[in-house]
């Protein structure tokens, strides 16, 4: 048992062959990067998801717009929606860069409210204040969006819900097609359809009268 005890005390201490360092556990090579600290801040800012209760889905069922696009809202809503981070979270592995800016992690907060091209879509419709606002007061994706339509008119209501839908299409289209749509095509799609859809409802009920 001694001879034992001597051989530990004798052991040599094991040489390290490197210094300590500080790593990054979010990155796969443990470096620091501005995109995967806002992911970080945008899993913490809105990790709260509001009960059914405090959510006026009515409002979203309300809106004059094609069903397709209800659809699409409810989706969008709920945050369902196949962003790249959340594909990451489904154990689907991908780049998280936003496919429209390829800047920062493309979360629901940052593919409608963030991203440098639907900023500039907002500014074209008139409501970047508005979203600007909001974006100062959020701590949650799914209230901020219910509070940005119950701030527009009718009209405004519909035409930002199919500039949600636009931008999205846009997107997908960028992945499949490699085609880059202007906020300017974007926009200018969203009103045409608009308009499209005002004029079908309007003839509907043109008709059951």
């Amino acid at each position: 048992m001694e001879s034992c005890n001597g051989k530990f005390y004798h052991a040599p201490l094991y040489a390290r062959s490197r210094e300590d360092s500080r790593i990054w556990k979010v990155t796969t090579d443990g470096s620091y990067t501005v995109k995967s600290a806002y992911r970080i801040c945008i899993d913490l800012l809105h990790a709260s998801v509001p009960t059914q209760g405090s959510v006026p889905w009515q409002l979203l069922w309300n809106l004059k717009v094609p069903h397709r696009v209800q659809s699409f809202l409810w989706r969008l809503a709920h945050q369902c929606l196949p962003t790249r981070t959340n594909l990451i979270n489904r154990g689907i592995p991908c780049d998280d860069t936003c496919v429209s800016c390829n800047l920062l992690a493309e979360t629901h907060m940052h593919t409608c409210f963030v991203c440098s091209k639907t900023a500039t879509c907002w500014n074209r419709i008139g409501i970047d204040n508005i979203v600007c606002e909001l974006l100062h007061e959020a701590n949650d994706f799914t209230v901020m969006l219910f509070d940005l339509l119950g701030r527009l008119s009718t009209q405004q209501q519909t035409l930002t819900t199919m500039t949600l839908w636009s931008l999205w299409k846009s997107r997908n289209t960028k992945i499949w097609e490699s085609t880059n749509s202007s906020p300017t095509f974007i926009v200018n799609r969203a009103k045409m359809l608009s308009m499209n859809g005002l004029v079908c409802k309007e003839s509907k009920l043109r008709n059951t009268t």
